[in-house]
């Protein structure tokens, strides 16, 4: 496995000396940083349109939710527009809370399965 990745960094390595070559340093880390950092980073804060679900029991209260330094207080069963970023953050929250709830229904099979 080492000599799989020591080939691929070789090839990196190689690839790399033949775009600064090519395009020169400067032009080189301008490259990146546009179809890197900069694109993710404008297409984060970009505009989606998002609706949680609401109902009379538990999903009835606005949801908070804080990303670095911005906060937003999302109305539920409303159609709000906010930046990628929230969106993402709601659905990892999401993907948290069923990872969660599948451990603990695990957990308390293997429990009662060693009774």
């Amino acid at each position: 496995m080492a000599e799989t990745k020591s080939k691929s960094t070789a090839a990196l390595e190689k690839e790399i000396a033949e775009l600064k070559a090519a395009l020169g340093q400067k032009e080189l880390a301008e490259a990146v940083k546009d179809n890197g950092v900069r694109s993710n980073e404008e297409y984060m804060k970009q505009s989606v349109t998002i609706k949680l679900f609401k109902d009379n029991g538990k999903y009835r209260d606005d949801v908070y939710v804080a990303v670095n330094d911005r906060s937003f207080l999302i109305k539920r069963g409303v159609e709000v527009t906010v930046p990628r970023f929230v969106e993402q953050a709601l659905k990892n929250s999401l993907s948290q809370d069923e990872y969660v709830a599948s451990l603990v229904e695990k957990l308390q099979n293997d429990y009662e399965n060693s009774i």
